[in-house]
């Protein structure tokens, strides 16, 4: 089976508190970034091979049962999905944070999609693959972009 490959990459946005920030893009891989133009905005990177962080679920048991890091946060599974709900809280009112990520099995298959969320728990979500029912209103002979 072929290796899966994840890329993603938020905007710039205002936080509330920077280091707590900083605190949860190390805890969960994110690579910090700095708007070149305006160093009160900030962002983040997934810029290696293992793609996304796993849910909230997920990471709590690997931090807890696999690596033993007791100085890891956890994080309440019922209120967090994932680490995107948790930065959204610390945005300052009216940001937008938007991720783009993007993803590829030896090229068997891409997928991608872009969010964006604020401090009041909007979220909206659009995915590549949404190209698949939307192409249906212009013709019927559809078939997917894979293997």
């Amino acid at each position: 089976m072929a290796d899966y490959y994840g890329y993603c990459r938020s905007n710039y946005f205002r936080v509330k508190d920077l280091e707590q920030f900083k605190k949860v893009c190390d805890q969960f891989y994110l690579e910090f970034i700095v708007d070149e133009d305006d160093n009160n905005k900030v962002g983040f990177i997934v810029n290696h091979e293992c793609g996304l962080p796993d849910n909230i679920e997920v990471m709590n048991e690997i931090y807890l049962n696999e690596l033993e890091d007791e100085s890891f946060e956890l994080y309440d599974e019922n209120k967090y999905e994932n680490v995107f709900d948790i930065i959204s809280e610390m945005l300052e009112d009216d940001e937008v944070m938007i991720i783009n990520h993007i993803g590829n099995m030896k090229m068997r298959y891409l997928c991608g999609f872009a969010s964006a969320y604020n401090n009041k728990g909007d979220h909206i979500y659009l995915d590549l693959h949404d190209i698949y029912e939307k192409s249906k209103t212009i013709g019927k002979n559809i078939t997917r972009c894979e293997y």
